[in-house]
This record gives structure tokens, C-alpha cells and sequence, in this order.
């Protein structure tokens, strides 16, 4: 029943945040917002427990990556006494470090054969193959309405699938004359680095590919036409390229020549011509915490403010961190939704005067920025400490096993590894579709080497 339910929840995340918009209760909304969390709140004592009654606790891998959690936990907690933080603030702002990484754990404890981990990547590809047709039926339609049947941008008819609310269209943006669709997962980006994670494991598994499955995992990438997923592309489909996939030139030209165009112009959005475009505001609504009430109230964002404001929080973290350069201010403190649900006192302390609109991203968009400010040096170093680790499990898995399958998903999560890198750059890390996928097959991974 536990197997069922953890599978169950990797085949919901794609569809999470639609689904807690969608609810009409309140509480719904508020529980399927928080699944993942409350997932890993529930399940990981049930894990740990196995992992000691089995005897897998003591594995060097797992006990590599757990002495790597306990040390970003640890200088965690250090930074938080240091700044004199609340304890409840300093550990749910850890939680939200280290929450994804506690999945690997969870899986690696309930999956063990090779053939429930065949039936997961079956399962995944399916969802990502509906998604990306979905991708592609919604860029079919609207370019054909606007250039074919030359109706008006902001005509609702143009977007299929996406007719709930007013908002909801608002949200999806034309660039470079390229309608952003997002499929069933709200966010373009979020349902472009789905897309990629599942080709990226698919094309590493797998010797001879479906060109049908390719097609609509492409199609969920490519109409995302987002600067980190083209970026991810680029590098994903370079390797795959130089391990012998040189078919995947066709799709890799026309994506590259995209991203250096993309990358000359600041923004070339064909709807700023549209009067209600700009008042975009569901665009800028997080993975977590989604709140609708107050939208219509909202002030009028743009793109252009948007990269504004990931700049000016880029420069505000520098700050903060050049103040407290060794443990930061603390987790918790700046930069995240944790740092809002407990209304951190470093934003008055330190004048950040786009507060309203991180309310409203409920991220300042930078990762990275965020570690920075919140856990000094000490902190990138013990979080870097962590991905270097898992990076260097799965090494250690593809070279001990010999399953092909298995030596495979090791391949394929070591190359997305530096997608994550990428895309924390510019986002957040805890995109749960993408991150928690992930970081499940990891643990199923290293559950099905233990086994064998």
C-alpha cells in the first residue's frame, strides 16, 4: 500500500498545482499545494525505520548522503543560533533545503526491484508523452488561429485547454511570435524541464527510441520557449549527440540558433501590444502557497519588471550576505516562502522595497541568491557539499552495476544533475514535479543496486 501511494504521488506532481487551483474547497486546495510535504513529513520516520530493520541504513552510499544532509542540517541550525532566529523559523527554513533530498531515502527504502522501477519509467513517460501532445495540440491551435484564421491575440479562443479563468490565459505569453503553452502544469518552465528530465532518462535507457515519444517529449520542451529549458536541451542533447544519437541534430540546430537569438534580445513578448497581458499576475503565483483572492487587485507586472526584480534581489542578497558573509542571516530569513510565512524582520531591516511582488512570486527566482544570504559561506558550501555527493553516488552506481537499466538512470539523472544546476540560476530549486521526481528515482536507483 506504501509502494501504491509513492507511486501514486509521482504520477499526481505533474498535475499538483493545476489540481489546487482547480479545488473549490479551501482545505483541498491547501493539502494538494502541500502533498510532497506532507508526503515526506509522514513517510520518512516509516523509511528510516525500515532502512535499520533491513540493515540498508548501514550502506556506504546511504550513509554517505545522510552524513551530507546532517551537515547542511547542522550549519543550518549553527546560522539560525548565531543570528539569534526562532527555532521554529530556522528549522522550517532547513526543511526546505533539505526536504527533496529526504525522498531519496524514502524510495530507496520501499523500492528494491527492478521491475517496480520499469514500472514507474513506464508510467512517467506516458504522463510526459500526454503532456507534451496537450503542449502540442494548445501551439497548433493558437498559431493557427492567430496567423491562419488572423484572430485577435487575446481572443480565449485561441487557447484550448486553458479556459478556467481569465487569469489563466493571462498567465501564458507569446515570445518571438511563439505562443508559451504549459500543458496541464500551470508553469511553461515547470512543464519544459519535466519534459526534459523524462527524455533526458528516456534516451539514456533506452537503445532503440519511439520517434512518436520523442516528438511529444520535444513538443513539451520546445513551446516552453524558455531560456533555462533551451539551455538544458542544448546540454542534454549535446551529450546524447556525442554518445551516438547524432539523429538528435535536427532537433538540436533549430533549439540552439533559438537560444542565441533568444540570448541577444532582452525580451521580444508579441503580447505587450495586448493591453491584458500586462496585467499577468498568475504567471508570477509560485509552486507552493497559491493564492487567487487578491489578483484582480493586483498592480500591473510586467516581463521586463520581473527581470527587474529577480536583479535588484540578486543585489540584495549580495548585501545581506556581505554583512554576514560566514552563516548568512539565517534559513528561513530571506528569499523563500518560508521567509514570508513567518515575516522575516530582514526585509524592513534592510529596505527591499519589492516585497509585495516576492509576496506574490513567493521566491526571489535565484537559488543560489537565496543560499547566499541565508547560510553564508558555510551554507553554499555544505549545500554543494550535498549535490556533489549525490552526484558522486550515482557514478559509483553506474559503475558497480550490471544492469543496463540501471546504468542507464544513472547516466541520465548524472546528466540532469547539471540541468539542476542551470535552472537554479534563474528559479528555485523545489519544483516538485522535476526535483522530487528526481530525486525519487534516485533513492529507487540505489534501492534496486542494494537489492541485486
Amino acid at each position: 500500500m506504501i509502494r501504491w501511494y509513492l507511486i501514486g504521488v509521482l504520477l499526481f506532481l505533474p498535475f499538483q498545482r493545476k489540481m489546487a487551483l482547480l479545488a473549490s474547497n479551501p482545505d483541498l486546495s491547501y493539502f494538494i499545494t502541500y502533498l510532497d510535504e506532507i508526503t515526506i513529513i509522514v513517510f520518512l520516520p516509516l523509511a528510516i525505520v525500515r532502512l535499520y530493520t533491513t540493515g540498508n541504513i548501514k550502506n556506504p552510499l546511504c550513509l554517505a548522503l545522510l552524513f551530507s544532509v546532517f551537515f547542511l542540517v547542522l550549519s543550518g541550525f549553527i546560522s539560525g543560533f548565531v543570528n539569534g532566529n526562532s527555532l521554529i523559523t530556522t528549522m522550517a527554513g532547513i526543511f526546505d533545503y533539505t526536504k527533496n533530498f529526504l525522498v531519496v531515502f524514502i524510495y530507496l527504502a520501499f523500492f528494491t526491484e527492478l521491475r517496480e522501477f520499469k514500472k514507474i519509467l513506464r508510467l512517467l513517460l506516458a504522463i510526459a508523452v500526454v503532456l507534451g501532445a496537450i503542449a502540442f495540440i494548445q501551439e497548433l491551435w493558437a498559431l493557427s488561429s492567430v496567423y491562419i484564421f488572423g484572430k485577435d491575440i487575446d481572443n480565449p479562443n485561441n487557447y484550448v485547454f486553458q479556459k478556467e479563468t481569465g487569469v489563466e490565459l493571462l498567465k501564458n505569453y507569446w515570445r518571438f511570435g511563439i505562443f508559451r503553452t504549459s500543458s496541464l502544469m500551470v508553469s511553461t518552465i515547470n512543464s519544459g524541464l519535466y519534459s526534459l528530465l523524462i527524455l533526458n532518462i528516456y534516451l539514456c535507457i533506452t537503445k532503440k527510441v519511439n520517434y512518436a515519444v520523442i516528438a511529444a517529449l520535444f513538443s513539451g520542451i520546445f513551446t516552453s520557449v524558455s531560456r533555462i529549458v533551451y539551455m538544458g536541451f542544448v546540454f542534454v542533447a549535446g551529450l546524447q549527440i556525442f554518445r551516438g544519437r547524432r539523429w538528435l541534430v535536427i532537433l538540436f540546430i533549430p533549439v540552439l540558433i533559438l537560444l542565441l537569438f533568444m540570448g541577444s534580445y532582452r525580451d521580444l513578448n508579441v503580447s505587450k501590444i495586448i493591453n491584458s497581458e500586462m496585467k499577468n499576475v498568475e504567471d508570477l503565483l509560485s509552486v507552493k502557497g497559491v493564492e487567487t483572492e487578491s489578483a484582480e487587485n493586483n498592480s500591473i507586472e510586467t516581463n521586463s519588471q520581473g527581470e527587474h526584480f529577480r536583479e535588484s534581489s540578486r543585489k540584495k542578497a549580495l548585501e545581506i550576505w556581505k554583512d554576514h558573509p560566514l552563516w548568512g542571516v539565517g534559513p528561513g530569513m530571506f528569499g523563500g516562502v518560508v521567509s514570508l510565512m513567518f515575516n522575516s524582520h530582514i526585509y524592513n531591516e534592510y529596505n527591499f522595497k519589492q516585497e509585495n511582488y516576492l509576496r506574490l512570486l513567493k521566491s526571489i527566482d535565484s537559488f543560489w541568491s537565496q543560499v547566499m544570504a541565508e547560510m553564508g559561506i558555510v551554507g553554499i558550501l555544505a549545500f554543494s557539499g550535498l549535490l556533489l555527493t549525490t552526484l558522486a553516488l550515482l557514478f559509483i552506481l553506474r559503475k558497480r552495476t550490471s544492469l543496463e537499466e540501471l546504468k542507464g538512470l544513472s547516466t541520465g539523472l548524472i546528466i540532469y544533475m547539471m540541468v539542476v544546476v542551470f535552472y537554479t540560476v534563474g528559479l528555485g530549486l523545489n519544483i516538485p514535479a522535476v526535483f522530487y521526481t528526481y530525486c525519487a528515482l534516485t533513492g529507487i536507483g540505489f534501492g534496486c543496486m542494494e537489492k541485486t
